[in-house]
């Protein structure tokens, strides 16, 4: 395992390692338009006014400014009629980006009385124990939230709920650090506890997942797991690695993107028509 002192933190890669991301997934499955990109010189209104009243650090603030965000589906004009509620695609299995762009408006700070809301949102359970460089990027609701932190200080991300899965049989490295030496121990409880690798290798260990069809879009906007048992012994996780290998997945040269869609699309309507979709 790397060491937490071999680690530092940068932005350009963390920016990088993100958007190449994005940009792998909508080679997968999501619409291009879904993903918006930021002009040169970063969201304009992504500032330290905006932000103030969330007391996060200038580091965090200049990585919020320069990173993608999926869109509110309900602003895509071919989605309007049938996005059924639904205001972003998932860019994991249950769960979806926190877009932090949309919540400042004309750099006008955020009301104070929807920050802490916004924090358990994005931090849930954590959100009293953060710190300032640290920011949370995807968003929580009423179920179980999935957390998924930046270090901006250290350059590292963390998972605190990662699924065992992942966390034994990924092949990125992990950071090994004993966080009881230098952090209050509320922050060290949850810092030891939680599978963290640098922000590069998380981002490519999340794309190593879609790859070995671990994670499994179910259509445009939708991601389920291989292991979450959403049909007796898994058949019908197993039946839509074989649609996706069928239409050349992995090989992003070959791969048949909106055929594998719609094929999935048609094999869950005839096979699995009671199974949950939106």
């Amino acid at each position: 395992m790397l060491q937490l002192n071999e680690v530092s933190y940068s932005e350009s890669a963390s920016v990088t390692a993100i958007s190449d991301f994005f940009k792998f997934l909508t080679r997968m499955y999501l619409d291009e338009e879904t993903v918006e990109w930021p002009p040169e010189g970063g969201w304009p209104t992504t500032t330290r006014n905006a932000f103030g009243s969330m007391d996060k650090s200038d580091r965090v603030i200049s990585l919020l400014r320069q990173l993608p965000y999926m869109r509110d589906l309900r602003q895509l004009p071919y989605m309007r009629d049938d996005s059924d509620g639904v205001q972003r695609p998932q860019g994991l299995p249950e769960a979806t980006f926190w877009n932090w762009k949309d919540n400042v408006k004309d750099d006008e700070p955020l009301d104070p009385k929807q920050v802490k809301e916004v924090k358990i949102l994005t931090e849930d359970f954590l959100c009293e124990t953060t710190t300032p460089d640290i920011i949370g990027l995807l968003e929580g609701g009423r179920d179980d939230n999935t957390v998924i932190l930046l270090d901006t200080r250290y350059g590292i991300a963390y998972w605190p709920e990662c699924p065992s899965e992942i966390r034994d049989e990924t092949g990125q490295e992990q950071i090994q650090d004993d966080s009881d030496a230098w952090a209050s121990q509320e922050e060290a409880d949850w810092r030891c506890d939680a599978p963290a690798w640098t922000i590069p290798d998380f981002f490519a260990m999340l794309q190593e997942q879609f790859e070995q069809l671990r994670f499994i879009p179910v259509n445009s906007r939708q991601v389920v797991n291989s292991w979450s048992g959403y049909s007796d012994d898994g058949e019908m996780e197993t039946m839509l690695q074989g649609i996706y290998r069928k239409h050349g997945w992995p090989d992003l040269e070959n791969y048949r993107k909106e055929e594998c869609i719609q094929a999935v699309k048609q094999a869950l309507a005839e096979q699995y028509p009671d199974f949950d979709l939106y």
